[in-house]
Formats: structure tokens, sequence, C-alpha cells
């Protein structure tokens, strides 16, 4: 109610993600050329940080809604990070135009109709390397990049800490 009655800028919930989301689309309404909100998740790069959408929102999306996450993706970057022309690349199991599935493919191709950098397909090997700044997925590939990312950063945080104060 803050935020829509615009007393607060933003919402902060450690709790459960799809309450935040339908809370949201109930009380703030979407934008007018938006049909479904993205977690947009700030991932480590070498660069500094990229864009992961949707980290989780939506499982099922359509290539429409896709194209509207490179979009919201691309402006969260330029405005937030302050990358003047984000790479938006779509992520997919290769880089080669046959890869992908049907949705990622759909997608590419309306987002490259856009006025964005379009990369092209990205894959996980690109993610933390500065290969893109903006990574387009559904919020069900996304929530996995994201779990696992996590899961990786705790591991090899605990494995640093074990060899750095055992003793020879």
């Amino acid at each position: 109610e803050l935020v829509k009655d615009g007393h607060a800028d933003a919402v902060i919930s450690s709790g459960n993600t799809g309450g935040i989301v339908a809370a949201s689309l109930i009380r703030l309404r979407p934008l007018p050329a938006v049909e479904r909100p993205t977690l947009a998740c700030i991932m480590p790069s070498l660069s500094g940080a990229f864009v992961l959408v949707d980290g989780g929102a939506n499982p099922d999306c359509t290539p429409e809604n896709l194209r509207q996450f490179a979009v919201m993706g691309a402006l969260y970057a330029r405005q937030m990070l302050g990358i003047p022309r984000p790479r938006v690349g779509v992520l997919s199991n290769g880089t080669e135009e046959s890869k992908g599935t049907d949705l990622t493919r759909a997608a590419l191709a309306l987002i490259r109709q856009t006025n964005l950098h379009c990369t092209g397909y990205c894959e996980g090997y690109d993610l933390f390397l500065d290969g893109i700044d903006v990574v387009v997925c559904d919020g069900f590939v996304g929530n996995i990049v994201l779990k696992t990312s996590e899961s990786l950063g705790k591991c090899v945080g605990s494995l640093l800490r074990s060899e750095l104060t055992a003793t020879p």
C-alpha cells in the first residue's frame, strides 16, 4: 500500500516469493505493456554484476513474456547498474542458433526485433565471466540458476575456510 500510494519506493520481503508476486499484481498492477512481473536477480560477475530475469516468478512463459523480461532487465541494467548498452542474451544449452527450445528460439526472434543489444544465446559458462549483462529465461530455469549459484557460493566459501584454517 505504501508503494501504491507513493510513500515508499520498494517492497522487500524475505517471505514467500509467490505471495509477494501475487500481492504486487493485485495491489500495484503491472505496467501497461507488461503481462507478468519478473524477478530480477543481481548476480556477481568479473565486471561487477549481471541481471538474471526471471529468477523464479514465472515457471511457464510465452515468448512475449521473455521479450518483456528482456526489456525490463535491460532498463534495470542501464538505470541501476550503469551499463549504457547492456548485452542481452537468452539462456540456452549452447550459443549456436540450432540450440534451445521452441520457447527460447521464439523469444530470441522477438528480442532481436527490439532495439536492445541482443547478443543471441548465452550459456551457463558465460554468466559469471563477464559474457553478458542481462540473462533472459523463464522462472523455472532462472530459479535453478539462482539456487545452484547460491549453493556453489556456500560450498566454495566453506571449502576455502576449511583449507585456510587447516594445518600443513
